[in-house]
């Protein structure tokens, strides 16, 4: 679908960039062209290239139609169909209006030739530009158009449509629009009329700036303090990271790079700015802290040699053991085979013992000179 935008009045006035804005944001979302009606007598040129280059990147087809008046810049934004792939009409009885930019009657102030030739140069620059607009966008020469533009020429729906800034005329006649006074102009206030007014206000805000600087600093005056190294600083409200500091009262010369102790804490000052601050009643408890560590440091190296000393006496012990664990077993092994020299698989004395049965008294004696006969026997 096809929505309507309206251009009616004096471009930069009742016509602005925010206006059309407005009406763009007000479309459907569905909408797929969009119809820009105008009825103007153009305004102010700087605005009329603001609006043909925001519909030009809607990215959607532009159809101008031509409702009335279409003067001056107005002609500029009547184009931007052409790129948009759009339809550019005109009513019968309607017109367009090409001239040469001009300043307002109210724009020029007393001026020096320099500021003259400034308005010079920017008015010959801003008709050249309009002058290479109408050739790229309606294809004549630039012979023709520029005759046109310097005999300030009224075109008729016919006159447009042969010049070619429009593709076809619409029979239906327009009565009920109002006619506007061709007050097409080039904005004194663009780019680069650098002129007495821009002066006079750049005069009035130095000025104003100078007069608000005198009264503050008459009313409030900026604090001040020593460092420990017997240097002023000043700064403005309360000294904090983020504070600039200065060395003078006017605040004019930062404080050098580095530490300062002012008070009880220490400021880190780069490029005249405070970076960091460190309490020094702090930064006494961290070293207090630190030295607290490294005692609890060394008992804990301390404790770990002593049980490292009793790791290695542990090991030794349980050698010993272990060793005493094999004489044990040593010496049960001898016991079992020295009994073995008596008694039988089944618990019962050899046959060379049964003889001393019942003979108690000489028994011992017996198996006392067999053991020595076998422990000798043993360690030969």
């Amino acid at each position: 679908m096809n929505y309507d935008i309206f251009i009616e009045g004096v471009i930069g006035e009742e016509v602005t960039l925010e206006s059309i804005k407005a009406q763009v944001i007000a479309a459907p979302k569905d909408v797929t062209a969009f119809n820009v009606k105008i009825n103007s007598g153009g305004g102010n040129m700087d605005v009329g290239k603001e609006i043909y280059n925001y519909l030009k990147s809607l990215g959607k087809p532009i159809n101008t139609e031509v409702m009335g008046m279409c003067g001056s810049i107005a002609t500029i934004i009547q184009q931007v169909a052409v790129p948009t792939k759009g339809e550019r009409t005109i009513h019968q009885n309607s017109k367009d209006f090409i001239h040469n930019p001009f300043f307002p009657n109210e724009a020029p102030i007393p001026m020096e030739a320099k500021d003259a030739k400034v308005l010079h140069d920017a008015l010959v620059e801003a008709e050249q530009w309009i002058l290479d607009f109408y050739v790229e966008h309606t294809g004549k020469p630039k012979d023709i158009l520029k005759a046109k533009m310097d005999l300030q020429t009224e075109l008729t729906a016919t006159e447009a449509q042969d010049l070619n800034f429009v593709d076809r005329v619409i029979g239906k006649e327009i009565n009920s629009l109002r006619s506007y006074k061709v007050v097409a102009f080039y904005n004194v206030n663009s780019n680069k009329n650098n002129m007495d007014i821009l002066k006079a206000l750049n005069d009035f805000e130095a000025n104003i700036t100078n007069k608000m600087t005198a009264l503050i600093k008459g009313k409030f005056k900026n604090e001040t303090t020593k460092t420990s190294e017997g240097v002023d600083v000043y700064y403005e409200g309360v000294l904090a990271v983020g504070s600039k500091l200065f060395t003078d009262e006017s605040l004019s010369v930062p404080a050098p790079d580095g530490v300062h102790t002012i008070g009880d804490k220490k400021y880190l000052v780069k490029d005249g700015v405070v970076a960091s601050e460190e309490d020094l009643e702090a930064a006494a408890d961290v070293s207090a802290l630190k030295a607290e560590n490294e005692k609890l440091k060394a008992q804990l190296a301390e404790k770990e040699t002593a049980i490292a000393n009793s790791t290695t006496e542990l090991t030794a012990v349980k050698a010993e053991k272990a060793e005493a664990i094999e004489a044990v077993k040593t010496v049960t092994a001898e016991f079992k085979n020295l009994k073995a020299q008596f008694v039988t698989g089944t618990g019962e004395l050899k046959p060379e013992f049964q003889a001393f049965k019942g003979d108690e008294e000489n028994k011992p004696k017996v198996i006392n000179t067999q053991l020595n006969k076998n422990l000798a026997d043993r360690l030969k």
